[in-house]
């Protein structure tokens, strides 16, 4: 699917599109450039993941990751699984935005459930976003100012190469207070 076609997608098609392939997870590029795609494919994200989500976000876009399908989403992963975990990196401090408020709010508490702040020193040093779930499937936005990006389910190469740099990020991030964010 390229750019054009999904201009011509209705929401509902490019839902259907994002759930075939996070059922059938053969690796098809999917693009998307809109924070209702991206909520799209963050919910099917975390429906298809079984142990592991990992998140790099300047600050959890509220439309994405406050929206109740996501959140239902997130809350079901976590239930799924009592083993299962969820890695949180964060450009802004949740405490000066309130982006991913509900969210982090919602999930915080949960110990398996881990967030961390990613030093403006170090910010500098990429250009990306993305989220990864189980070194299988992701999201990747490779210009971190614009919602355009292309996701996968199914592509262990490359999800597996964003795991990677994710663990890597976090090995330097910094932590805060989760009990100060509030909705």
């Amino acid at each position: 699917m390229n750019h054009d076609e999904m201009d011509a997608m209705s929401m509902i098609e490019y839902r259907a599109r994002v759930e075939r392939a996070a059922s059938i997870k053969d690796g098809e590029a999917i693009y998307n450039g809109t924070t209702e795609h991206a909520q799209i494919v963050i919910e099917a994200l975390f429906r298809s993941a079984t142990s592991c989500v990992r998140i790099l976000s300047h600050a959890l876009n509220h439309g994405v990751y406050n929206h109740p399908r996501t959140l239902d989403a997130a809350e079901e992963f976590l239930a799924r699984n009592p083993n299962a975990s969820l890695e949180i990196l964060v450009e802004r401090n949740p405490h000066e935005c309130r982006e991913g408020s509900e969210f982090l709010s919602r999930f915080g508490k949960d110990k398996r459930v881990k967030q961390l702040l990613v030093p403006t020193d170090v910010q500098n040093l990429y250009r990306f976003h993305f989220a990864v779930a189980d070194r299988e499937s992701y999201r990747f936005e490779d210009d971190k100012t614009r919602h355009a990006a292309i996701a996968s389910f199914g592509s262990p190469k490359g999800a597996s190469n964003l795991d990677k740099i994710f663990q890597s990020l976090w090995r330097v991030g910094k932590p805060f207070v989760r009990e100060q964010i509030t909705a």
